[in-house]
């Protein structure tokens, strides 16, 4: 193990989460990377939000002859899983994983590699955050067998591919230089609606919903009524991002009283559509008893 050293890395970040990574991520290789991992006697290593790939100084030739074969490239590729199954829910941009998923690819060559001896870090996405522009239709993965549709059902959340050149295994020997990876992604924004059921306390008219730290504004929209319960229904001027550990302090108010000094926050747990002048909207839906 002595002349094992990083190869690669690679890190996904979330604005969603307090630590700025994401959590409960697990990496699969495809049959064909399995393939090439122990032909290079690669070693993969879990790191927070991402995955490290190891790889021997001294296995120096066969990793140049791997990356130079134009028959059968050195390209890593790996399904992504996520063991949350609310991560779409809370993940930007929106995703219907059974159509569409993030795809990520890195050509680890000479291109913005620096000759300082300092790890390179490589975003995979073109814009700073991800976008819609980096999904991938589901078909083309299943026509060309690297995803199955059971994979679809699982908790798949992108797909990941390197491929390592020549370039690359050189820095990486002779300057004992890896290449840093990563992508970003932010929190889903939605409206947020409160639903304040009656036997907590009746609102009117006048009673807002504030914010001490921040002009975030709501709106009262009524009373709604299901079965034996009536609720008043309160919604956010502005769609609000999702957080593990919220920032927002909301206060019910009428005139200068406060009737709840602090209102529970959003969840990905809890979302669906309101419609708002006609128009079908995404929000958050917080149940206040």
């Amino acid at each position: 193990m002595s002349g094992y050293a990083c190869l690669l890395s690679f890190a996904a970040h979330h604005e969603y989460f307090a630590s700025g990574y994401c959590q409960s991520l697990v990496f699969v290789a495809t049959d064909s990377c399995e393939k090439l991992i122990r032909s290079a006697g690669l070693i993969l290593r879990p790191v927070a939000g991402g995955l490290m790939i190891l790889a021997d100084h001294d296995n120096r030739d066969v990793l140049t002859m791997m990356a130079e074969d134009q028959d059968e490239p050195f390209t890593l590729q790996f399904k992504v899983f996520c063991q949350d199954s609310l991560f779409f829910n809370y993940s930007a941009p929106e995703i219907n994983a059974l159509q569409k998923l993030p795809f990520f690819r890195g050509r680890l060559d000479d291109t913005g590699i620096k000759e300082n001896g300092q790890p390179v870090d490589i975003c995979l996405h073109d814009h700073s955050t991800v976008q819609a522009d980096d999904l991938v239709d589901t078909d083309t993965w299943l026509k060309q067998g690297t995803l199955c549709q059971q994979d679809l059902y699982r908790g798949l959340c992108f797909t990941l591919e390197f491929t390592v050149s020549s370039a690359h295994i050189h820095y990486f020997v002779e300057q004992k230089q890896s290449v840093n990876s990563h992508i970003f992604f932010e929190s889903r924004h939605y409206l947020w609606k409160y639903i304040l059921l009656n036997n907590r306390t009746e609102c009117f008219s006048g009673d807002n919903i504030l914010d001490m730290h921040s002009s975030i504004t709501f709106r009262y929209l009524g009373k709604e009524s299901s079965g034996k319960y009536q609720a008043d229904i309160f919604i956010s001027d502005q769609a609000l991002s999702l957080r593990e550990h919220s920032d927002y302090n909301f206060q019910l108010k009428r005139n200068s009283k406060i009737v709840i000094k602090r209102l529970p926050v959003a969840s990905p747990a809890h979302t669906g559509l309101v419609v708002i002048g006609g128009n079908k909207m995404a929000c958050a839906e917080i149940v206040v008893n």
